[in-house]
């Protein structure tokens, strides 16, 4: 399976996220979220699960986590979770897909 690429930030301030240094972010729609836990399950220093059920990013990531991201994407059974390119002149983006 080919793995997912890293798109530019579409503004939308309902979705959770984690950012690094202005370059990666990681969005949780928690609307599609059926908590299967594959992302706890795969990357647990990165993803929990909250009192709902749901996902949600525990700590800032960085390029180093790129890849263990990039297979929780590809894991995650409805689609919740997304990478995307960070931040831009300072301006807080969030993005889903």
């Amino acid at each position: 399976m080919e793995a997912p690429h890293v798109d530019e930030p579409v503004a939308n301030t309902d979705s959770p996220r984690a950012s690094f240094g202005g370059r990666l972010e990681v969005a949780i729609d928690v609307d599609m979220c059926m908590g299967s836990q594959n992302c706890v399950m795969e990357a647990n220093s990165i993803f929990e699960l909250d009192d709902r059920g749901v996902s949600r990013v525990k700590r800032d990531v960085d390029a180093n986590d790129l890849a263990i991201l990039q297979r929780v994407v590809e894991l995650c059974p409805s689609a919740a979770l997304s990478i995307k390119a960070g931040f831009h002149g300072g301006t807080e983006q969030t993005a889903t897909e």
